[in-house]
């Protein structure tokens, strides 16, 4: 350890100091304001390169600008006009840097302009974090020097700086953490630390992280109350909500998809796991190559602040990876990682400098090491400033050219659903329903589980409270019959950012809500309960099961003449369910299915056959009876269970008990 601390001062000078700040860091901080100016002032002028006017990314950064605008009018945390509490920011901290804007006159698209700002701070912030830490940790300014520069020149974590989200202030409270802790500044790092799953819940972990080791060290548990703020956000979801989990967690993470058991959960994220490091990571995309591998290096240093660097930036990233389709959006869930990869990065370059023997081939190591790092990163600037300019161009063109047609041409208070939920809203100013459930609470599940879900969730809506207007991707939301006539089409070409080129304002029509309440043929008896299959509330109710994971299916067929819409499930094997009935009195389950296949179905009462029958393949719905003997109705609440005899398929869509 002495000769390798020999070998590091050989290289690199004399050791810098533990506290104050010389000359030396006084340029270096010069240095990087001018860096920091220079990279803002071109991306603040690539964001206008197209349009001429400020803007965000992605739409999910206006989703930030709407709540901080909701916030600044006095409305805590509401996405839309009178929509209640919302856990679609997703960051609670940054909405609440971004409210200013609004009393400074910076509204709708000029707020951008505001969140570049706080980013050019964060950006500042992280660089010279990465100086201080580097130079103590290694001994050496030069070092910090090259850490500084890679903060600056990489064009993946500028792009996340200016785009108008949440994360150059993630990044920053955890180099912040970082700093904290190597210069004994306890409390700034738990506060840290206690606020950074309020930046971002997934960043949790390093949350529990810190104030582990804080409590282990101290052998004292009052380090733990650093996830009190996280704990009382979690509470506050669960008594405004009915969830502690966001809405962007229920509608996103692996564990709530109803396609994947927690075996499928796992392999889901390891498979994820290891594109991340191989792909996305490993081939240049957002580090320089081979950057992960001298992070890897940099923590085995003696250095409990590198270490803690590459530990933090580790679990940040595999927590990305628990949610689908991690890698969206210019892998903007992995940014807030990259400036403690790159400060572990850079102490592996160190590490592997230092055991070379001669000092001037260890200077001759390290300088080039330095140029093909800062160079690597150079060389790419100018394509994600590029991505940039047309991210914020098609966000522009698209969300925020609808928005502004319908609050020119939709009366004040009109009803809209939408699956875009930034721009759109912000600059209607209208009442809206996120049918993904990014921002509307209670609509994650449903988007997880499907169309047929989400028809069902419609049709429950009150009359008075269901959108007038659909404004979506037609592919997204596969529901063409509650899509009537086209109102406004907006197109852009070389669409490079948005879900689709086309966003379509459709009027509603709700002619078919409804249309398969009833049964359509004569059964006997009256309806004691019912099941609503794909309707969520229903089947919770019911404890309704199938056997395995599915999404739900939407249909519309004929019924005896009658069309009929129904959202429903592909069962293979059973279904089972809980009703409430009669005791001691003969009962008949009828249900709804489309019977695309013929089927030999068997049902039982709490686990004894009670019917059997056999369906057609008929391309309609159809409406099967079975009796279900008094002899087996013992409870008021009995478990129905229906299952095919043989391997296959059976769509269901409803079922009705009648006594």
């Amino acid at each position: 350890m002495l000769q390798l601390r020999g070998r590091m001062h050989d290289l690199c000078g004399p050791r810098a100091p533990e506290a104050g700040l010389s000359r030396a860091d006084g340029l270096v901080a010069a240095a990087i304001s001018v860096a920091t100016l220079v990279q803002t002032a071109w991306f603040l002028r690539a964001m206008h390169r197209f349009t001429g006017a400020p803007g965000g990314v992605l739409d999910d950064a206006y989703i930030h600008f709407q709540f901080a605008t909701q916030l600044a009018r006095g409305h805590f945390f509401e996405w839309t006009p009178g929509g209640g509490y919302s856990t679609g920011a997703t960051s609670m901290l940054w909405p609440v840097l971004l409210a200013p804007a609004y009393w400074l006159g910076l509204r709708e698209g000029r707020m951008a302009l505001w969140a570049a700002a706080l980013g050019a701070i964060a950006l500042w912030v992280s660089a010279w974090g990465a100086y201080r830490i580097l130079s103590e940790a290694l001994g050496s300014r030069r070092w910090g020097g090259v850490g500084a520069a890679l903060v600056t020149t990489s064009g993946a974590f500028l792009w996340g700086c200016f785009g108008g989200m949440e994360v150059p202030l993630v990044a920053a409270m955890v180099v912040g953490v970082v700093r904290a802790r190597q210069s004994s500044r306890r409390r700034t790092a738990l506060v840290l630390a206690a606020l950074l799953p309020l930046a971002r819940p997934d960043w949790m972990p390093v949350t529990l992280l810190v104030a582990g080791l804080y409590a282990l060290e101290e052998r004292r548990l009052w380090p733990l109350t650093a996830l009190a703020p996280a704990t009382a956000g979690m509470a506050l979801n669960l008594a405004l909500t009915g969830h502690v989990a966001t809405n962007a967690a229920l509608s996103r993470l692996l564990a709530f998809d109803p396609n994947l058991t927690w075996p499928g959960v796992a392999r889901t994220w390891s498979r994820q796991a290891v594109e991340l490091f191989r792909d996305h990571l490993g081939r240049s995309r957002l580090l320089p190559f081979g950057a992960p591998v001298l992070a890897a290096i940099g923590a085995i240093r003696p250095s409990r602040a590198v270490r803690l660097a590459a530990l933090s930036a580790l679990i940040g990233l595999l927590a990305t990876v628990t949610v689908a389709d991690p890698f969206r959006q210019s892998n903007r869930y992995q940014l807030p990682a990259l400036p403690a990869l790159l400060i572990a990065a850079v102490a592996g370059v160190a590490t592997l400098v230092s055991v070379l023997p001669s000092t001037r081939v260890r200077a001759a190591v390290a300088a080039g090491f330095a140029v093909v790092l800062i160079g690597s990163q150079v060389s790419s600037l100018a394509r994600h400033n590029d991505a940039f300019a047309h991210g914020c161009r098609d966000i522009r063109l698209q969300q925020v050219e609808m928005g502004r047609w319908m609050r020119a041409h939709l009366p004040p208070g009109t009803r809209i659903a939408l699956n875009d939920a930034g721009a759109i809203p912000l600059f209607s100013q209208l009442p809206a329903l996120d049918l993904i459930g990014v921002a509307t609470p209670g609509f994650p599940a449903e988007w997880r589980e499907g169309e047929g879900a989400v028809y069902e969730a419609l049709e429950r809506l009150p009359t008075d409270h269901r959108p007038q207007y659909f404004v979506i991707y037609p592919r997204w939301v596969n529901l063409p019959d509650l899509l009537g006539p086209v109102v406004h089409t907006v197109s852009i070409a070389d669409n490079r950012t948005c879900g689709e080129a086309e966003k379509v304002l459709f009027q509603a029509r709700w002619d078919v809500a409804h249309s398969g309440d009833q049964p359509l043929l004569a059964h006997a008896g009256t309806i004691v309960d019912e099941v609503d299959v794909a309707d969520l509330e229903s089947e919770r109710a019911h404890e309704y099961a199938t056997d395995r994971p599915s999404r739900t299916i939407y249909r519309r067929e004929r019924c005896q003449g009658s069309w009929v819409s129904e959202g429903g499930r592909v069962m293979h094997v059973f279904e089972r369910m809980r009703v409430t009935l009669a005791p001691g009195r003969e009962a008949h389950l009828v249900w709804r299915t489309d019977a695309w296949q013929p089927a030999r179905v068997r049902v039982l009462v709490d686990g004894r056959v009670a019917a059997r029958t056999a369906l057609s393949e008929v391309r309609a719905f159809v409406e099967p009876e079975v009796t279900l003997p008094a002899t087996l109705m013992t409870r008021a609440r009995p478990e129905i269970r229906v299952e095919l005899e043989e391997p296959g398929e059976m769509s269901t869509f409803h079922y009705w008990v009648l006594q």
